[in-house]
């Protein structure tokens, strides 16, 4: 039948122990899992049921149950994970399910002690609950779709801040000279409303990834020959002086 490992008699212990402690019985690691699987597998599973029953029985017994409500306030969120059919939907955090998808669940109760700010905005045309954390030189973003009950994640680094901020040459010429944000809560605000959706081609179709970038203004494109090849070449200005191809 089934061992109750928490309920182990006090009698039975006495004896395990000694067991445990007599010289001839196996130290963990002596019994090779190549050579003999079951046996050492056994092993390890009684050594550790008998160091745990002792542990108990010097503690006093079985702790309560531990629940959502009970103690209270030890868990600020409960995150069920499932495991996903494919790879591709592993990845993938619109799936619901999956490490990715149970990740981004995982950073709004895990950062919430360093959250910044919050924004609901609209992102592809759809409304989400955006929010903005910042911890270990990261600027971590949540994008929460109430429709669909989705999260998705992304971060930059603060090192990025300015180059996605400061207007390019374009956005000078155009628009004139911008103000730097006064205030934090200014600049979260000016980031978040860099927020877009990707959608990232995969082998087996596509998926949407958030992503915080600015705009690209483009400069010009052309149709030349690369080494044999016509290829289409489009210049643009990302931040100020940088170009991308």
């Amino acid at each position: 039948g089934e061992v109750d490992v928490s309920s182990i008699p006090d009698e039975n212990l006495v004896v395990l122990q000694e067991y445990l402690a007599h010289e001839k019985w196996p130290r963990i690691g002596e019994i090779s899992h190549a050579t003999d699987a079951l046996l050492a597998n056994l092993h390890e599973w009684a050594t550790s049921v008998i160091e745990y029953a002792a542990m108990l029985r010097k503690n006093g017994g079985k702790p309560e149950v531990l629940t959502r409500r009970n103690p209270l306030n030890l868990f600020s969120a409960v995150i069920t994970m499932t495991d996903a059919e494919n790879a591709i939907a592993e990845e993938d955090e619109s799936s619901k399910v999956g490490w990715r998808a149970t990740y981004s669940s995982l950073v709004a109760p895990i950062l919430e002690d360093v959250r910044a700010y919050r924004e609901a905005i609209n992102i592809n045309g759809a409304i989400h609950t955006v929010n903005v954390y910042l911890d270990c030189n990261r600027v971590f973003f949540s994008a929460y779709n109430p429709e669909t009950s989705v999260s998705f994640v992304t971060s930059i680094h603060v090192r990025e801040i300015n180059g996605l901020l400061a207007p390019n040459s374009i956005e000078r010429s155009e628009f004139g000279l911008r103000a730097p944000p006064q205030t934090r809560s200014e600049m979260f605000h000016r980031l978040v409303h860099l927020l877009v959706m990707e959608r990232q081609s995969r082998l087996l179709g596509y998926k949407k990834t958030l992503a915080c970038k600015r705009k690209l203004k483009r400069i010009m494109r052309e149709t030349r020959r690369i080494s044999g090849h016509l290829a289409t070449v489009t210049v643009s200005e990302d931040s100020l002086g940088e170009l991308r191809c």
